[in-house]
């Protein structure tokens, strides 16, 4: 999976509601993909949990997974510094959503 741009081409890339969805086999490259064409900011906004959990998702396994994202990043790549996360419990469920925002570092 790759995306259709060059290195560094945007300045920002912004996740809302999409890492939870992709399976953990795939996790590490669609990371990969998305620090390779950020030049400055990722910026994440996702369900959280300490550890890899899968939740049930309309019914079905498989399809939702809550992740420590902003960890993954900055164990996955050294030149990204965490400038702010804010971890906020959901209202109406269980869920704790996490909005996070690193930096690379040149």
């Amino acid at each position: 999976m790759e995306v259709p741009f060059p290195d560094g081409h945007f300045d920002l890339v912004f996740t809302a509601g999409v890492l939870i969805h992709i399976a953990p086999a795939d996790l590490p490259r669609a990371l990969t993909e998305i620090h390779r064409v950020a030049k400055t900011w990722i910026w994440g906004s996702e369900y959280c949990a300490p550890s890899l959990t899968q939740i049930k998702y309309r019914g079905h396994d498989e399809l939702l997974w809550r992740n420590d994202f902003s960890r993954r990043y900055l164990e996955k790549f050294p030149d990204l510094q965490l400038l702010r996360e804010e971890r906020l419990p959901c209202l109406n469920n269980p869920n704790t959503d996490t909005m996070f925002l690193v930096q690379r570092t040149w």
